[in-house]
């Protein structure tokens, strides 16, 4: 009975939900990637061809796309939480972001793919930037981020 109304600017709403998609979507990507290396990948030839870099380093990236796809699974959560006007999903975006981009950190030092590597890390930096921005957008001037609990 004592709550307020709570309401958020169309454009952040809309933002939240094409972020949760994304992140979504990149997570069913990632871990499609990871079952198809441990079930498709009989020779090294086949690694080679796939993620190149060593057969002996398959280990290591599969379980690395394995936990990227998990992160970004935390991530649509965190999107979810923040829709559902909790602040704590920010907070979460922002450590699977950063545990995303020591993921990443290592994939690459280890001989990963760079171009994936460079976009996956560009992309886990701007993630919790570009989700602060979005709760930015005021609606009759109160920022979503002022709004949430």
């Amino acid at each position: 009975m004592g709550e307020t109304i709570r309401q958020r600017h169309s454009a952040s709403t809309a933002s939240l939900v094409i972020l949760m998609i994304l992140y979504a979507a990149i997570s069913v990507y990632l871990i499609y990637i990871s079952k198809y290396a441990i079930w498709g990948f009989a020779t090294e030839e086949n690694a080679q061809k796939f993620f190149y870099f060593q057969h002996d380093m398959v280990d290591l990236f599969v379980n690395g796309f394995l936990a990227m796809g998990i992160l970004y699974a935390i991530n649509a959560i965190g999107t979810f939480l923040i829709i559902k006007w909790k602040k704590l999903g920010y907070w979460i975006v922002l450590g699977a972001s950063i545990l995303a981009l020591l993921i990443d950190v290592i994939l690459l030092y280890n001989g990963g793919n760079t171009s994936d590597g460079i976009a996956f890390c560009i992309a886990s930096i701007l993630s919790p930037i570009i989700l602060w921005a979005v709760l930015q957008f005021k609606s009759e001037s109160q920022s979503c981020w002022k709004l949430l609990k």
